[in-house]
């Protein structure tokens, strides 16, 4: 693996302070700050040089209009490279306009919504409505947290069950599924047993304390 990181001489790294309630839900107030410059310019010569690859971009990129260019351009440079992609939309509460948003996520081969994102795209927290969205994406992954995940594409609708564990803090969850179920999906996995990695690493996350829980 190789890392590769943009510097802000003035502003300092982004913060988030997250609140965590008696139930393990989290609430978040964060301060964006160096990421909230991310630029195009950030993108460094030959960064997608592999032949192969994904790219999986957070939809905060997108969501905020200084970083936006910045997200588009990267999901250019990866189209225009040959690799597959992904986004999660990441915050139901920012998306003011489905039909821009989407605008941005067209041609995108996995969009990865929780149910509340979902409703704010199609007007419904329902599985099925993701079919909506297949005249801008190839695929959509739904996390729905106790209810499981689902796959939606122009063929098949797939569901899986979530896992039954005690949840402690949901912090990072959302993170923890599509990491579990990329390097599934990525490695060969079938839909299904793509979503059951999500799944897995999403309720070991909610099972911990901290979005980056000790090894």
């Amino acid at each position: 693996m190789q890392c590769a990181f943009a510097v802000d001489p003035e502003l300092a790294t982004c913060c988030v302070v997250v609140l965590v309630d008696e139930n393990g839900q989290r609430s978040m107030l964060p301060d964006r700050g160096a990421n909230a410059r991310f630029s195009p310019a950030d993108l460094a010569t030959g960064l997608l040089a592999s032949p192969s690859g994904h790219l999986h971009l957070s939809g905060y990129v997108l969501l905020d209009a200084t970083s936006r260019p910045a997200g588009l351009a990267a999901l250019q440079a990866a189209r225009d490279a040959g690799w597959t992609t992904s986004v999660d939309p990441q915050a139901a509460v920012l998306i003011h306009s489905a039909e821009a948003f989407l605008e941005d996520v067209r041609g995108v081969d996995i969009l990865m919504p929780n149910a509340d994102e979902l409703l704010a795209l199609t007007g419904s927290a329902e599985p099925s409505s993701a079919k909506a969205l297949l005249t801008h994406v190839g695929a959509v992954v739904v996390t729905a947290g106790p209810d499981g995940a689902s796959w939606v594409d122009a063929d098949e609708l797939i569901s899986v069950p979530a896992e039954t564990t005690e949840c402690v803090d949901s912090t990072g969850a959302g993170d923890a599924f599509d990491a579990g179920f990329l390097a599934a999906w990525l490695a060969g996995a079938s839909k299904h047993d793509a979503l059951l990695g999500g799944v897995r690493a999403g309720s070991r996350a909610v099972s911990l304390v901290g979005a980056q829980p000790p090894r």
